[in-house]
C-alpha cells in the first residue's frame, strides 16, 4: 500500500471516529499582496531589526539569505500559548509548503515558534522549535534540520536525503510535548510538493543528548533572518505555513498530488466502511 493511500484511510478513519478542532494559524500567501510582509494579515515586526524586510512576491514570503547579519524578523501569534501537558503527550505541528535557494553549512533557523504570543523587544523571547536548512558541502545540495529549543542539550539534528536547491517541498514538524522535562522530540517528515506525502518513516528526529534545559512553550510563529558572525541566513520562500494540532488539518495540507481514478475509489470504499463501522458501534 503506498503512502498516499496509507493518508487516505487514516484520513477516512479518523473522520469516522471524531471532529479535532481547526488549526491555530496557517498563512496562504498566494492571497496576499506583493511588498512588505510585516503589517499583512496578522503578521507583525519580531523584535527591533527592520533591515531588508521579509517580502511577499509572487505569492510567497521570502528572502534572499547569505548575510550574517540580524535583518527583520516576521511574527504571527498563535492565539494561545501551548504548554506542556499535565500528563501524556501533546503534539503540536508546524508545516510548510517551501523552496530552500541558498544555505550554510554553519546555518541560522529560518522558522521557529517563539515561547510567547507577543513580539516584544525585551523580556522572554526565547524561539523553540527551530527549523533549519544547511549546505551538503561538495554536492550542491542541502537538508532540513530540526531542534527543540536553543539549549545545548538539544542540538540540530539534519536529515541524510541531499534535497534539490529550487525544489518545491513539503516539510511538517511534528513536536513532541512530553510531561516531565528533557524528553520532547521533533520528527521531521519531508516529501517533494508533488509527490504524496510521508508520515510513516520520519525523515530526522531530535531529541535530548546532554545538558540542562527547560521545557519549550509555543506561543507565535516566527520566520527568521537571524544572522551573525558565526551562523548566516538560509534564502528560502515559502508558499503557506500552517501551525496546528490537527492531524486531519496537516493531511489536507500536504495532500498537493493529483490521485488515480484508483486512488479515489480506494477512499471512497475506506470513507464507506469508516461510516458503516461507526454507525454499527453506535447501535451497539
Amino acid at each position: 500500500m503506498n503512502s498516499f493511500i496509507r493518508i487516505l484511510l487514516a484520513t477516512a478513519a479518523v473522520f469516522g471516529a471524531s471532529t479535532a478542532f481547526a488549526a491555530i494559524v496557517s498563512s496562504d500567501f498566494s492571497t496576499f499582496t506583493n511588498g512588505n510582509l510585516v503589517g499583512q494579515n496578522g503578521w507583525a515586526q519580531f523584535s527591533t531589526s527592520s533591515t531588508s524586510p521579509i517580502q511577499v512576491a509572487g505569492g510567497k514570503a521570502t528572502w534572499t539569505g547569505g548575510a550574517i547579519v540580524d535583518n527583520q524578523d516576521a511574527y504571527l501569534p498563535l492565539g494561545t500559548i501551548i504548554t506542556q501537558p499535565a500528563s501524556g503527550t501533546t503534539f503540536v505541528y508546524v508545516a510548510l509548503q517551501l523552496s530552500v535557494a541558498s544555505a550554510g553549512a554553519a546555518p541560522s533557523y529560518f522558522a521557529a515558534l517563539n515561547q510567547n504570543q507577543t513580539a516584544v523587544t525585551t523580556g522572554s523571547n526565547f524561539q523553540n522549535a527551530r527549523l533549519a536548512a544547511k549546505d551538503n558541502v561538495g554536492d550542491s545540495t542541502f537538508d532540513f534540520g530540526s531542534r527543540v529549543n536553543g539549549q545545548g542539550g538539544y542540538p540540530f539534528v539534519y536529515g541524510n536525503a541531499g534535497l534539490t536547491y529550487g525544489a518545491t517541498y513539503n516539510l511538517v514538524a511534528r513536536i513532541s510535548m512530553v510531561t516531565g522535562n528533557s524528553n520532547d522530540m521533533i520528527d521531521l517528515f519531508v516529501t517533494e510538493a508533488s509527490q504524496p506525502f510521508d508520515f510513516v518513516t520520519a525523515y530526522s528526529t531530535s531529541a535530548y543528548t546532554s545538558g540542562t534545559v527547560t521545557d519549550p512553550t509555543f506561543g507565535g510563529l516566527l520566520l527568521s533572518q537571524f544572522g551573525s558572525g558565526t551562523v548566516n541566513q538560509s534564502g528560502v520562500s515559502i508558499n503557506k505555513v500552517m501551525v496546528t494540532s490537527d492531524f486531519t488539518e496537516v493531511q489536507a495540507f500536504v495532500v498537493t498530488a493529483i490521485p488515480e481514478p484508483s486512488t479515489y475509489a480506494a477512499l471512497a470504499g475506506a470513507v464507506a466502511f469508516a461510516g458503516v463501522t461507526l454507525s454499527r458501534r453506535r447501535r451497539a
